[in-house]
């Protein structure tokens, strides 16, 4: 074969495989996990023009994002606001998810175009919220009240594209735990640097090294049906996988974000004994530390894969690396890195990409202040370590907030205080997480020191506050 007739066979087969990724990455964009006004969604739609991009190079990449782009324009325009939104929102958003391009023949070039392929999508978008969508303000997105078009454009774009780049890099964890791709790409490099050796000759002869097992029809196991999680388990239904999930503390709000065809299990156990694939998504605390260990290994079903991106010390490194050598865990993608697991056979240890943006950061701190005001002013908790998520909507003239021990009894002692009193409640929620509980009751009348002595005193009760409306 000529030079010129491999390179023409070569960039035939670029361009196939680049529609078929354009045409994929349309279809996914329906698979909406949640939607949200003025056009934003989470869907797992970029995956395959970051894919095609890392694989091909920073042109083709570039092209199929601007390809993307304008089928996303003709077919979902509805929410562009004339020709800047058009631009900025459709045509020149989605083009900089070719910029994982740059990362063509790189070892984590996947994770690393990825991370920097949505950044700069986003960066369009908060531009696009800055100055064509600063109309709105001051408007009101996840119950916070915006006057700052810019606050209002990176909380907005964030909430949607910090979860779809995770959802990205979920989905390339796993490819890369099924294919030697990292082994792949370090081949071609070399392949590359030998003398006399045809690059399209040499891979189709070669790539037989470096399979692996399909996705598709493959058990996925979830542990951790929070937000994240729960998002992981609606794409891998889509790719085909039979899901699985175990969260013990499982919320109302989580379940009904779940799709139904998810088995939720109860013992996790049972999702050990079924998964191909097991990755987790908790917080780490005393009772999620070592969560994956040598027991918890010993009930996984042989030769299966393992993924950690949500935090250190959840898996016992010195446990997952003698399940690595022995075979029963044929691959560990971890985040989190260390001397001990980066060097152990089988492993895929990334440089902790998960959130690694500039406004991650600013949008935590964001967040913990919204959350801080709400429980000051309102009453009501949003992730707490120990205590539960508990959110009411006034109904009084004013609210006790009591945080107690999660006993028996202690609803009738707080009601009967009241009662005693002649305070006649409106409205109570109650809620518990392991030895502590949060009861919020809303009142017709003002609570004076007295009655709040009194429900302080009751055997049990660690703190009382009193808001008035």
């Amino acid at each position: 074969m000529s030079a010129n007739s491999s390179a023409s066979h070569l960039k035939i087969r670029m361009l196939c495989e680049g529609a078929m990724m354009v045409a994929l990455a349309q279809v996914l964009s329906y698979i909406k996990l949640m939607e949200l006004p003025n056009g934003g969604s989470l869907t797992p739609a970029m995956f395959p023009i970051l894919l095609f991009a890392v694989r091909w190079g920073l042109a083709p990449g570039l092209m199929a994002g601007f390809t993307f782009g304008l089928l996303q324009l003709i077919f979902d325009g509805a929410y562009a606001w004339g020709w800047q939104s058009m631009l900025l929102d459709y045509l020149v958003a989605f083009t900089p998810l070719g910029l994982a391009g740059l990362f063509k023949g790189k070892k984590w070039g996947i994770f690393v175009g990825t991370i920097v392929g949505c950044f700069f999508r986003f960066v369009v978008h908060y531009i696009s919220g800055v100055t064509i969508y600063k109309i709105l303000a001051p408007t009101e997105f996840m119950k916070w009240t915006f006057t700052s078009p810019s606050a209002y454009s990176i909380v907005y774009n964030g909430s949607y594209m910090l979860p779809n780049t995770i959802i990205a890099l979920v989905l390339a964890a796993m490819l890369i735990a099924s294919r030697d791709i990292i082994g792949g790409v370090e081949w071609v490099q070399e392949q590359v640097h030998t003398p006399g050796v045809d690059i399209t000759q040499a891979v189709e002869k070669g790539k037989s090294a470096f399979v692996g097992p399909e996705l598709y029809k493959k058990t996925l196991g979830v542990i951790g049906l929070g937000a994240i999680g729960a998002l992981v388990c609606n794409v891998a239904l889509d790719l085909g996988m039979d899901v699985y999930g175990y969260d013990p503390f499982l919320s109302v709000d989580a379940a009904l974000r779940l799709d139904r065809h998810v088995h939720v299990v109860k013992d996790v156990n049972e999702l050990y004994k079924v998964a191909d694939y097991v990755t987790i998504h908790v917080p780490y605390n005393n009772d999620t530390k070592d969560f994956i260990n040598a027991e918890a290994i010993s009930k996984m079903k042989g030769q299966v894969r393992v993924l950690n991106l949500a935090r250190g010390g959840l898996v016992n490194d010195d446990d997952m690396i003698e399940a690595l050598n022995s075979g029963r865990v044929a691959k560990y993608v971890t985040d989190f890195p260390d001397n001990k697991i980066t060097t152990a056979k089988n492993v895929i240890a990334l440089p902790h990409l998960g959130a690694s943006t500039p406004e991650s950061e600013e949008n935590c701190a964001a967040m913990a202040a919204q959350e801080l005001r709400d429980y000051l002013v309102n009453g009501n908790i949003t992730n707490s370590v120990n205590l539960p998520n508990v959110s009411q909507d006034w109904s009084g003239i004013a609210r006790v907030c009591i945080i107690h021990k999660n006993v028996p009894a202690m609803l009738t002692k707080i009601m009967a205080t009241l009662s005693d009193d002649n305070i006649n409640v409106e409205n109570m929620t109650n809620k518990s997480k392991k030895d502590y509980a949060y009861t919020m009751v809303d009142v017709n009348t003002r609570i004076s020191d007295q009655v709040a002595d009194e429900l302080r005193a009751i055997e049990g009760v660690i703190r009382v506050r009193v808001l008035n409306h």
